[in-house]
């Protein structure tokens, strides 16, 4: 779990650097905050899994939707 919340730290650290467009910085925080909504449900903190996982779906709602459907296929935390 601290590597995805090490990955805000390594994003915003990046921004400072780079000039990445708004959108590819919002899509990065929704699979940060995918994959800790996978952690926190792994160790059945569903509070926190739903909260993380609400986020994804806000910052990232097409791609949320695939995930979804079934259209787009994501493995567990690596």
């Amino acid at each position: 779990m601290e590597r995805w919340k090490n990955g805000f730290k390594i994003l915003e650290a990046a921004r400072k650097r780079y000039p990445y467009p708004p959108a590819t910085v919002r899509r990065r925080k929704a699979v940060l905050n995918f994959r800790l909504g996978q952690c926190y449900l792994g160790e059945k903190n569903y509070l926190a899994a739903g909260y993380h996982l609400l986020l994804a779906g806000l910052l990232d709602p097409i791609r949320s939707l695939k995930v979804i459907t079934g259209k787009e296929r994501l493995t567990g935390p690596q």
